[in-house]
């Protein structure tokens, strides 16, 4: 449809790699999507400044990426009619 997706956020980034982790490790694949939704989620706000700043550097790479791939992008919310 021609969509453009907006770039993912720090938090985004951190779920995708988690998620990537636990679909490789045995042990983490009986959680359900919620269960580990809710433990990501945790595990996010325990993370020390230092931390976050690696994601939040992570996000602006990604965003800068998005910026080269879509220049014309504008992030345009649709509103309820």
């Amino acid at each position: 449809d021609g969509h453009i997706k907006r770039p993912s956020n720090n938090f985004i980034l951190f779920r995708k790699i988690a998620h990537d982790q636990k679909n490789q490790t045995p042990a983490l694949s009986d959680y359900n999507e919620r269960q580990f939704s809710q433990i990501i989620g945790k595990i996010w706000k325990g993370l020390s400044q230092g931390e976050r700043e690696e994601y939040k550097q992570l996000g602006k790479e990604v965003a800068e990426m998005h910026k080269k791939m879509f220049p014309k992008y504008k992030y345009q919310p649709k509103r309820d009619k």
